[in-house]
This record gives C-alpha cells, sequence and structure tokens, in this order.
C-alpha cells in the first residue's frame, strides 16, 4: 500500500511539473514572433522613415477581436490567414510580413506612433517605464490563454529597448 501511495504522488508530481513546463514552453513562440515583429517593423521604417501602425490601438483585454490572427482561445492557427478564413482581415500584417516557422498560439497586436504621440497602456500588470518619445515607436502585444482559465500570458516588445517583457509565463 505504501508503494503505491508513493507513486500516487510521484505521478501528480511529475504530471504537474510536465504541464508547468509544457505551458512555459509555448513562451518561446511570442518571444520568436516579437522579434521577428520588430525585425520586419525596423525593415518597414528603412523603407518608409516610420513604423507600421498595424493594429491602431493596443486591445485592452485578451478576448478583444482586435489580436491577429485571432483572440487567443488556446487553438493553434495560421499566422496568416488563408482567403477562406472567416477571421477578420488585416491586410497590414501582410505589408508588414514578419516571418512565422507555423502556426501561432498567442494573438498579436502592433501599434506605432511618431515622436510626441501618446504611448499605449500594454496589458501588462507592471508597467514598464517609457522614455520620452523623441522619435517614432512601436509596442507590440501578444496574449495567450493556453490553459483556458481567466488569466493570460502576456509577452511584449518595444522600440525603445531590445528587451522581451513576460508575465504570467506558465499561463
Amino acid at each position: 500500500m505504501i508503494v503505491v501511495v508513493i507513486m500516487a504522488v510521484l505521478a501528480i508530481t511529475g504530471i504537474t511539473y510536465f504541464r508547468q513546463h509544457a505551458l512555459a514552453s509555448k513562451v518561446t513562440e511570442a518571444q520568436a514572433m516579437v522579434q521577428s515583429i520588430r525585425a520586419a517593423e525596423e525593415r518597414y521604417r528603412a523603407e518608409n522613415r516610420a513604423y507600421l501602425n498595424v493594429t491602431l490601438t493596443l486591445p485592452t483585454s485578451g478576448a478583444d477581436p482586435r489580436y491577429y490572427p485571432a483572440p487567443p482561445d488556446g487553438k493553434r492557427r495560421s499566422f496568416f490567414q488563408p482567403a477562406a478564413s472567416t477571421a477578420p482581415p488585416n491586410p497590414l500584417w501582410w505589408v508588414l510580413s514578419p516571418t512565422t516557422s507555423g502556426p501561432v498560439q498567442f494573438g498579436y497586436a502592433v501599434v506605432a506612433g511618431a515622436a510626441g504621440d501618446t504611448l499605449p497602456t500594454m496589458q501588462l500588470t507592471n508597467q514598464p517605464l517609457w522614455p520620452a518619445t523623441i522619435d517614432s515607436w512601436y509596442v507590440i502585444q501578444a496574449v495567450a490563454n493556453n490553459d483556458n482559465d481567466s488569466v493570460y500570458c502576456v509577452v511584449a516588445g518595444t522600440s525603445f529597448s531590445g528587451e522581451v517583457y513576460v508575465e504570467n509565463e506558465g499561463e
């Protein structure tokens, strides 16, 4: 009986540990996409002297339909929606054209502005300190709800630094 109890405790511990690491590993998709979007924004700026404002305003909740390719719900989707898709199209993503290696689980939003424009509030609990906007800028926000609870994993990047912000990594 003691052996059965020990095996049950080890199994529960192992499953919990594996689940936490599996959910946390999905953040690498968003981190890679944030870097890809960064590179695409820099390419766009080199050609057009401004960053591309893809989403117009940052979504304020995880269920906001402005996330592309769709609001995050734990499903994997092709980043570039096919023509037959029922998802609302955003042709500016095709203009920006970040590279992706496959389907994504996060929803993405990119807001850009010029010097002096009001900076958006991200969906992070601890907002990063913004510098004064003396040049054009962009903010990237990726959100996922991989375990379908009300807690969202948020990954964000800005033109102000090369840092990628991650909140609720195991969600």
